[in-house]
Order: structure tokens, then C-alpha cells, then sequence
């Protein structure tokens, strides 16, 4: 329990480790305002039921008596009105810090997702993938750090007025405890295999949903056109709905903690009035132990109430700690973005997916800086791998990658200097601008540059037709755009950001041949006088008129051409 404790300690980030100890010392504040409040409100009960019962201590003080009852009352009220004003304020800043440390794990895992390898990625279930990330840190802020906040506090609650039950009432006090841990562990024997099956159900539902969910976004036109909204329609349906009926067993069983509870305290009220009827025989003493335990009792049920929410929540969501302390492997060769001064090469290079057949084999290249080379072959022979390969993104099972001659032990990342434009290029919710620029800073941006990239690209008419032209909204997958019009936005973008190394992968396909030749010379022209080197892969015979070297993989070789 002590490791686990010091897991959770070290997921929380660094530079909110110090105010979630301020979390805990203004929870026990809280306690002693609880208890203080207490304190105050037993002495009226005792002075309401039998005013000449009360203890010879309290007599003594002369603010306990009837004329004074009007300001004990109004005291009582406005001590209940400052306590609790107080502690909203404490309730402010506590829910304020969990969900800025959900919102800061929830980033890292982000960032943790973008740090890992190309296969890697390729291989991860997405539905399950944005289930972690989306949930996992506010999962742990809510459910495991406040369980935890709320066990501390409430034990202690409930320690202190056992010591000070014990004190007045021990035989009492011991009955009542041990009625009380009777019940709380037949609670947990009867709850604990069902609440552990139940969380994860919880996350496999909401995993599968979401997945459903990316399908019909992703495959809109496909399943309208295959009239098959249906059956992915149903798919979505029965996952969503076996989610929301795990949810609700879950809420179920957390809402029916306070019928549990209206059992044990009918038991022990029951048992209590037995034990008053025949151990207590004058009623002074039956007075003082009923205002007594009517005070106590307002703090002890409902802490017993959040303990038993705080255990389900936590055994339901521990999942999180494992999530969040589980690092990925991720040995990345840092390559300085100015590192690539001359030369890129592959030598003796080979891959494969299965053991059973290289998709690579032995493959050489080399590539200065100013040369455009291209790469043909039919699909599915492995220009994407090769060009992945020098990318950095997959790591070679035999062979070298070389860089100005110096070999890269560890090709996990994309190198800084690579820019790179795939066959689908990518467009995110934003504006035009914004997909170009990406996250530049507007007194930074170097509109004349666009400008010219989108003339020299045939995209100015676009941009005047468009209603805000640059700053445009576009979705993921805009209507607004044709494949041809996204190809080129994905270059202006990628020559904007100054690659030295620039990789295309079938980025003229959706061009018309006219449009295609154009590009095609002016990316040869712009390589020569920016000295930076291209690699396009394409089926295209137009890049043998810009290619200084075409290749064509034939039987997992690269033959020049």
C-alpha cells in the first residue's frame, strides 16, 4: 500500500505535488471546522431536552443558559454560516487544482502518445488510445485522489470522535465501532469482485464506442455509399449501450451506499435504544447520551457514506495509476536540426514485416543535398516503408542509416530537418492559415511567403473565393477542398516550415497533368537554389523530367533506373 501511495505521489506532476499537501491540510481544517460546529450544537440539544441536565462544566459558563438562548441560537447560525462559507471557498480551490492536474496528465499523456515510435502507432487500438488519454487523468484526479483525500479525512473524522466516544462511553463506544466494521466489511465482501469487474467493463465499453464511432466519421462517404448506416448505426449503438449500462450498474451501486447505510443505522439505532432501555435507567443520563450521539451522528453517517463512495470510486478507477506510471519505451536518436550538412545513405538496408519475406532487401542510396530523386513501383512494394526508413520513422533490421557519414544507431523519430507530405495529407479544425502556419505567432508569420507559395501553387483563386480567404475555417476533411487543392496546401505548408530533407509520397496523384508539371518544375527549381534535397515517390512519369536519379524497387531491391 505504501509503494502504491508513493506511485500516486509521483503521478502527480511536479508543480502541483506541493498544493495537493495544501489539498490535505485544508481538508483536515475542514474536519476540525466539522468538529468545532459539533462541539457547539450538543450543548442546545442538551438544553432543549432537559435544561437541568446539563454537565456542571458547561454550567459554569454563563453564555449557556436561557437568557442568552437567543444569541446561542443566532451563534450556532452564523458559526454554521462562516463554516461553510469558508469551506466552499476550500471546495473552490480543491476542485479547481483536481481538474488543473487531470488537465496537465491528460497533456502528458498526449505528448507521451506523439513521442513513440511509427509501428508502434500503427499497431495501438485508437478507440482505446483516446480512452486514455481523454479520461485516464481525469479519472485519477476524481476518483483516486479525492478517495484518497476523502479516506484520510474521514478516518480521522471518525477517529476523533471514537477517542472522544471512548472517553465518555466506552462500553458503548466499543459495541457501536464494532457493529459499525462489521458492517463496512460485510459491504466490501459482498461489493468488491463486482466493483472490480464493473471498471472494467466501464473502460473496454467506452473503448469499443469510441472506435465505432471513429469508423462512421472516418468512412461517412464509404458507408452512405454502400447504404450501410445501418449496421455501423447498430455497432455504435450496442457498444454506447453497454458502456451507459455499465455506468449506471456503477452509479447504481455508489447511489445505493446510502440505502446500505439507512440499514446499519436502523441496526444500530435499533441496538441503541435496547442498550438505553436497559443499561440507563435515569434520564439526566439518557439525555446527555442522546444529545450526544445526535451530535456525532451528523458527522459520523455521512463520512461512513463518502468512505463507501470513496472505495468504490477507487477500486473502479485504480486502473489509472498503472496508466499513468507506465513509461514508454522510447529510444530516441536526437538529431540536431542542422546536422544534415551534405549526405543521406542507406547502406545494405533491409526490412520486412514477417519473418517469412522481406518486403526490403540490401537496399542502397545516397542523396546530396540539391538532388531530387525518385522512387517508383507498383503498390504495395514498399515505397512508403523505404521512404518511412530514411524518415527515421522505422528501424531497419539490417543495414545502416547514415547521415553526413555518421551512423544513426537509433531511428525512432522523425528527424527536425525532414518535412514530409503523405499520399492523404493531413488538414485539422482550423483556419487555412492556421493549417499552414501551424502554431506560429501572427507578428511572426511571413505572409509574403504564403502569398507566393499560393501563387506559384495556382491556389490564389481559392483563397479569393473562399469567404474569409486565408482565415477560412476548415474541418479535418473539408468539402470544401478537393484532393488536388489539399495536395498543395500540405506543400505550401511543408516548404514553409524549410525542410532540408523533403519527402513526398504521391502528392501530384489528384493533379491534372498540366498542374502536375508545373509543380513538379517548380519544386526542381526551388531545390537547387534553397540546397535542399527531395525524394518523391510517385508513380507518375512526370518525374523523370525533374529527377536527377528515378529508382524502381523490383523483387526488394532498388534498381536505378
Amino acid at each position: 500500500m505504501i509503494k502504491k501511495l508513493q506511485n500516486i505521489y509521483r503521478i502527480i506532476p511536479e508543480e502541483f505535488q506541493k498544493k495537493s499537501l495544501r489539498h490535505i491540510l485544508l481538508s483536515v481544517f475542514n474536519i476540525f471546522l466539522d468538529l468545532v460546529s459539533v462541539a457547539y450544537l450538543i450543548p442546545l440539544f442538551i438544553f432543549i431536552l432537559d435544561k437541568d441536565q446539563m454537565p456542571e462544566f458547561l454550567k459554569k459558563i454563563t453564555f449557556f443558559n436561557q437568557d442568552y438562548l437567543g444569541f446561542w441560537i443566532g451563534g450556532i447560525i452564523l458559526l454554521f454560516i462562516i463554516k461553510n462559507l469558508i469551506q466552499i471557498t476550500i471546495i473552490k480551490f480543491q476542485s479547481v487544482l483536481v481538474f488543473d492536474i487531470a488537465t496537465k496528465l491528460s497533456g502528458n499523456l498526449a505528448t507521451r502518445f506523439l513521442q513513440q515510435s511509427y509501428l508502434n502507432i500503427q499497431q495501438l487500438d485508437k478507440g482505446k488510445e483516446i480512452q486514455k488519454i481523454q479520461m485516464s487523468g481525469t479519472d485519477f484526479s476524481n476518483h483516486i485522489l479525492l478517495s484518497l483525500n476523502s479516506f484520510f479525512t474521514e478516518i480521522t473524522m471518525m477517529l476523533l470522535i471514537a477517542i472522544v466516544s471512548f472517553i465518555l462511553y466506552p462500553k458503548l463506544s466499543v459495541f457501536i465501532f464494532a457493529i459499525t466494521i462489521i458492517c463496512l466489511l460485510v459491504l466490501y465482501k459482498f461489493r468488491k469482485k463486482k466493483i472490480d469487474t464493473i471498471g472494467k467493463s466501464i473502460r473496454q465499453s467506452y473503448s469499443k464506442a469510441t472506435s465505432h464511432l471513429l469508423n462512421i466519421i472516418d468512412g461517412f462517404l464509404e458507408i452512405k455509399s454502400l447504404h450501410k448506416e445501418a449496421f455501423f448505426q447498430k455497432k455504435y449503438a450496442e457498444t454506447l449501450s453497454q458502456f451507459n449500462d455499465n455506468f449506471a450498474t456503477l452509479k447504481k451501486h455508489q447511489n445505493s451506499n446510502s440505502k446500505y447505510l439507512e440499514i446499519f443505522i436502523i441496526v444500530g439505532l435499533s441496538l441503541f435504544l435496547f442498550y438505553l432501555n436497559s443499561n440507563i435507567t435515569l434520564a439526566s443520563s439518557k439525555v446527555l447520551l442522546i444529545s450526544y450521539v445526535a451530535g456525532i451522528s451528523l458527522k459520523l453517517f455521512p463520512s461512513l457514506n463518502k468512505l463507501i463512495i470513496a472505495y468504490t470510486n477507487f477500486k473502479s478507477y485504480r486502473y489509472t495509476i498503472d496508466v499513468l506510471t507506465t513509461q514508454p519505451q522510447n529510444n530516441v536518436d536526437v538529431v540536431n536540426s542542422n546536422s544534415f550538412k551534405q549526405t543521406i545513405s542507406l547502406e545494405d538496408v533491409s526490412f520486412s514485416y514477417s519473418k517469412k519475406e522481406p518486403l526490403l532487401s540490401s537496399i542502397n542510396l545516397k542523396l546530396n543535398k540539391g538532388e531530387i530523386i525518385g522512387i517508383k513501383g507498383r503498390s504495395g512494394i514498399g515505397k512508403t516503408t523505404l521512404l518511412n526508413i530514411i524518415m527515421g520513422l522505422i528501424s531497419v533490421d539490417d543495414g545502416k542509416l547514415l547521415i553526413d557519414n555518421r551512423q544513426i544507431t537509433n531511428s525512432s523519430s522523425l528527424f527536425p530537418f525532414v518535412g514530409y507530405v503523405p499520399q492523404q495529407p493531413f488538414l485539422f479544425q482550423g483556419t487555412l492559415l492556421e493549417n499552414i502556419v501551424m502554431d506560429e505567432a501572427e507578428n511572426a508569420i511571413d505572409y509574403k511567403k504564403i502569398e507566393n507559395l499560393i501563387t506559384d501553387f495556382g491556389l490564389q483563386k481559392l483563397i479569393d473565393r473562399l469567404p474569409n480567404g486565408l482565415k477560412t475555417k476548415i474541418s479535418h476533411d473539408s468539402l470544401q477542398l478537393s484532393g488536388g487543392q489539399k495536395q498543395r496546401i500540405a506543400l505550401i505548408r511543408v516548404l514553409y516550415a524549410k525542410p532540408q530533407l523533403l519527402i513526398l509520397d504521391e502528392v501530384t496523384n489528384q493533379l491534372d497533368e498540366e498542374l502536375e508539371i508545373t509543380i513538379l518544375q517548380f519544386l526542381k527549381t526551388y531545390a537547387k537554389e534553397q540546397k535542399i534535397a527531395i525524394i518523391i515517390a510517385s508513380h507518375s512519369p512526370a518525374i523523370n523530367t525533374i529527377c536527377d536519379t528515378t529508382f524502381t524497387i523490383t523483387n526488394h531491391s532498388l534498381v536505378a533506373n
